[in-house]
């Protein structure tokens, strides 16, 4: 199968995108997690592109070529919900008009920080599927942890428009979304706990997948594997 990579940037979203020559095929974007690039998707995208898909892996906000002098630990919520809102702007402005894309079997692939971009974007968007890997669900409860083991203490004002938009507190946006949860067992950095607290919380109500591996914080080969056969399965 022949294919072609290439950077490009619209509205100021960096991303790297590789396209299959001469065919209309289904599109995964690609989010990469917390202090990572677009680059990560290098790693498995000839596996990818083999399997029949496009792929556009981005620039998360504040990472990549957008990288600031800035704490983005501190900032990990504005990089959740911008750069869903990145995503829902670059399908709208970019991706919709490209005549190589099946628009009806877009999917969003993350790791750690991208799972929480991933889920977010599915209340912005209508696409096939969504996979978060290793990631959380969760905005407000996620961060009361993590700011909390340093001593941080969130303003009211902040956690209150947190709150607003966090996935956890807002189930009604997530029924009849194809979405697949996987994580790790072992996981210290981000526990599987808030995908397994979601899934309980909307199984019943929307086409909704938990699998756990004995994994820590990583990604191993049959995760990888299950992920591109859950994404075969749901394109039509």
């Amino acid at each position: 199968m022949k294919y072609f990579s290439v950077n490009k940037k619209i509205m100021g979203i960096p991303f790297l995108e590789y396209e299959i020559k001469n065919k209309v095929s289904p599109l995964i974007i690609f989010v990469h997690g917390l202090t990572r690039s677009k680059e990560d998707i290098k790693t498995v995208a000839d596996k990818i592109v083999k399997s029949g898909y496009n792929i556009i892996s981005i620039d998360a906000y504040l990472h990549g070529e957008r990288k600031k002098n800035v704490n983005v630990e501190e900032m990990y919520p504005y990089i959740v919900i911008n750069t869903s809102l990145d995503i829902f702007y670059l399908y709208k402005d970019y991706i919709r008009k490209k005549r190589n894309i099946d628009l009806d079997n877009i999917f969003v692939i993350g790791v750690s920080m991208g799972g929480a971009i991933t889920v977010l974007t599915s209340s912005l968007t209508n696409f096939k599927g969504y996979v978060s890997i290793i990631g959380s669900p969760s905005l407000v409860d996620f961060l009361k942890v993590e700011t909390g083991k340093k001593g941080i203490q969130i303003p009211q004002k902040e956690l209150a428009y947190f709150t607003m938009l966090d996935p956890y507190y807002n189930l009604n946006k997530y029924c009849n979304k194809n979405i697949l949860f996987q994580n790790g067992i072992y996981d210290k950095q981000v526990s599987a706990v808030y995908a397994q607290n979601f899934y309980n919380k909307i199984k019943n109500k929307g086409n909704v997948n938990f699998q756990l591996y004995k994994v820590d914080h990583t990604v191993n080969k049959k995760m990888l594997q299950d992920c591109l056969s859950w994404v075969k399965n749901k394109t039509s």
